[in-house]
């Protein structure tokens, strides 16, 4: 059977990989991982998303903790980005969300983390954990039934949350916007209370006629990835927003970036233009937030639609992208599709293909393509480089497929690549 422990989290169907005793269980672990870190009883934050059954394996994970001397403070359901808040805030000595992201309604997860939110990957902590699990869970087989933790959505907190992104601008609009929310299906409605509040401040409207937003906003359904659209509904490139992001905060020499290996030439570009420092980060949130850290990031992006932001921690930062977006996008007269553009490069959004055998893939593309590249990386995949386009191809950490971002000096360019590629990887 598949480990429940992947990469950067935990994660299983509830009922059949994750049940009761998972999660106590599993509590139980964290505090010996915790207390075997910092020499002392530790004392975490516990949040949950808005699955049915989440309250149930929150409620294990807390007794499971608590059974063995921790403390945990309960925080009820909120955003994976405001329990990080949540987390560095209080000054916790680490925290578990429970939550499976984007994976469908049966599937549930636990996101552990460190001191200061440092989410706990396999390289920095899961295996220690996963060891202590299962010597756990070979010794003692079932536990006590335990009530549900309560349904509670902590507004007092919320707003703060809020507050705290939007004191980091000062807004100076030359129209009235209208935007629109999509919170189906997301954490993320629990926000749209304290954010209506301070959208009024500024003046920009909620549109409530389909097509009549100059831009609309979704969320996925933990909340850590923001997504925009255009006044047509077409979707915004994530690489689009942080163009605009690091034009608006931090156009500067001083500024630090970091880049994970499927985003668009044109942010590096544009860090190159202003004298900035930047570096390349394999992808995914763990290793993002790691390499952010390490080269003291002011902010980075990955393709997916994860933003991060070193003045908040390091961490995923949502509502900080969407008033660093209203603050440029009130500024211009333009519509959101011309606004919101890649103007030197043409770039596809990642492409998943299904493969059964990725690495005679990969073997396939590097002996394809290796003699003409200008230059080669295999910090993830391979990425390739030449005059007029690039690509990087690489394996899923959660799924078995390969990954394919390819960008390209223009659209034509590009759909003659993208055509070679599915041929080699078909």
């Amino acid at each position: 059977m598949q480990s429940i422990f992947g990469a950067y989290d935990i994660r299983g169907r509830f009922g059949k990989e994750l049940t009761k005793e998972t999660a106590y269980f599993l509590g139980q672990s964290f505090f010996i991982f915790l207390k075997d870190l910092y020499h002392k009883k530790p004392k975490i934050v516990l949040a949950i998303d808005l699955r049915p059954h989440s309250k149930i394996l929150g409620a294990y994970f807390r007794a499971g903790f608590e059974s063995k001397g921790g403390k945990v403070e309960y925080f009820g359901i909120l955003p994976t980005p405001a329990f990080y808040f949540a987390a560095i805030k209080g000054k916790y000595d680490g925290g578990c969300m429970v939550t499976a992201s984007h994976l469908p309604p049966s599937f549930n997860g636990f996101k552990l983390t460190r001191k200061k939110a440092v989410v706990i990957g396999k390289s920095s902590g899961l295996k220690k954990i996963e060891k202590v699990f299962k010597r756990i869970a070979a010794f003692q087989k079932s536990v006590n039934k335990i009530s549900k933790l309560p349904i509670k959505i902590d507004r007092h907190f919320l707003k703060k949350y809020i507050y705290k992104n939007f004191s980091l601008f000062r807004f100076k609009f030359k129209r009235h916007l209208k935007i629109s929310f999509n919170f189906k299906n997301t954490v993320a409605k629990v926000l749209q209370a304290p954010l209506s509040f301070y959208l009024k401040k500024i003046k920009v409207e909620s549109a409530t006629v389909k097509g009549k937003a100059d831009l609309s906003i979704s969320f996925d359904p933990d909340a850590d990835r923001i997504l925009f659209f255009d006044e047509r509904g077409k979707e915004i490139l994530p690489d689009a927003i942080a163009l605009k992001v690091m034009e608006t905060n931090f156009f500067s020499k001083k500024s630090r970036f970091v880049f994970a290996v499927n985003t668009s030439k044109e942010t590096r570009d544009k860090a190159r233009s202003i004298g900035a420092h930047y570096t390349a980060s394999k992808v995914g949130h763990t290793l993002m937030k790691e390499t952010m850290r390490k080269f003291k990031a002011d902010f980075g992006y990955e393709a997916a639609g994860h933003f991060f932001v070193g003045c908040l921690g390091y961490i995923e930062s949502p509502p900080y992208i969407l008033f660093s977006v209203l603050k440029a996008f009130g500024k211009s007269n333009q519509k959101a599709s011309e606004f919101f553009k890649l103007r030197r490069h043409f770039i596809y959004p990642e492409i998943n293909f299904k493969v059964k055998d990725c690495d005679r893939v990969l073997k396939k593309i590097y002996k394809q393509y290796a003699h003409k590249a200008k230059k080669i990386s295999r910090l993830e995949g391979l990425t390739f480089e030449f005059n007029d386009f690039w690509f990087n191809i690489r394996k899923s950490h959660t799924e078995n497929l390969l990954r394919l971002r390819l960008e390209a000096s223009n659209e034509k360019i590009a759909r003659e690549k993208l055509k070679e590629l599915k041929k080699l990887i078909s």
